[in-house]
């Protein structure tokens, strides 16, 4: 028999509720291109922290599993108008998230791990994941 030297009684069963209304100071920990692609076939990032502030979260965990990674904007003059636009949309999410981190793309793009150790302040949104509450980050905020 194996005995782990826990009482699990003393833990709690759900996550401590989080504050929608304000905003959180967080520090990267991991950020990762997804091994797989979405439903369009397009690529993806993957992001956690750590929160920092407000005090009474920190420690706990915040997640973006969806950072859209837009088609490169290389002006070959081979996109229309349209299509160019639609570009810069789909980029909106990553360059919100760059600027909130202060990450920049060298010639070669953007290095992942850059980002781990960057501080940022973001907003959150509650969710619900197979009937639990969940937090996860909503938007990033520009400095």
């Amino acid at each position: 028999m194996t005995l782990i030297p826990v009482d699990p009684s003393q833990y709690p069963t759900e996550p401590e509720p989080m504050d929608v209304g304000v905003s959180y100071k967080v520090q990267v920990t991991k950020l990762e291109l997804s091994p797989k692609q979405d439903k369009n076939g397009n690529s993806y990032l993957q992001l956690e922290t750590v929160v920092l502030e407000p005090e009474a979260y920190a420690g706990m965990n915040l997640s973006r599993n969806y950072i859209g990674i837009p088609p490169n904007l290389d002006g070959s003059g081979f996109m229309s108008e349209g299509e160019i636009r639609k570009a810069k949309n789909a980029g909106i999410t990553l360059s919100r998230f760059c600027a909130c981190f202060g990450l920049r793309a060298t010639e070669d793009g953007l290095d992942t791990n850059s980002a781990i150790g960057q501080i940022g302040s973001v907003i959150i949104e509650q969710g619900e994941y197979q009937g639990r509450k969940t937090f996860s980050i909503k938007d990033f905020l520009l400095s």
